[in-house]
């Protein structure tokens, strides 16, 4: 995932479904590039929960070198969901990431289903 640590980002989220999948996907790793103020949350659940080896927090990565990262991605993952008032806007990463030819899945929120066509060009999800 690419943006702003955020609440409605869903990381938390994707940081469970992670937890339940990695005894059937040794292999799985999910990469968490941004910062924000659920950054200290997600640490901890990650530490809490035994993930430190599936989950890796890149920090702040300047615009230019996000086709290296969209690029080493098998899949990308914007699970958005509508918080209070507050939703996502076009989900501007998933396109990026799919100019890459990196399959994308999005929540089922906001703008995201104008950013992608589900089933042709990506999947939507329930965030939940």
């Amino acid at each position: 995932s690419v943006g702003r640590l955020i609440e409605r980002k869903n990381h938390l989220q994707v940081l469970k479904c992670l937890k339940q999948l990695r005894g059937d996907f040794a292999g799985i790793e999910y990469w968490i590039v941004g910062r924000g103020p659920e950054e200290k949350k997600l640490k901890s659940f990650v530490r809490k929960e035994g993930l430190g080896k599936q989950v890796k927090f890149w920090g702040l990565i300047p615009d230019q070198d996000l086709p290296q990262f969209y690029q080493a991605c098998d899949l990308f993952l914007l699970p958005a969901k509508q918080e209070g008032a507050s939703v996502e806007g076009l989900g501007l990463v998933l396109q990026e990431a799919a100019a890459c030819g990196k399959p994308t899945v999005g929540g089922r929120s906001g703008g995201i289903p104008d950013a992608l066509i589900d089933g042709s060009t990506g999947l939507l999800v329930e965030p939940d």
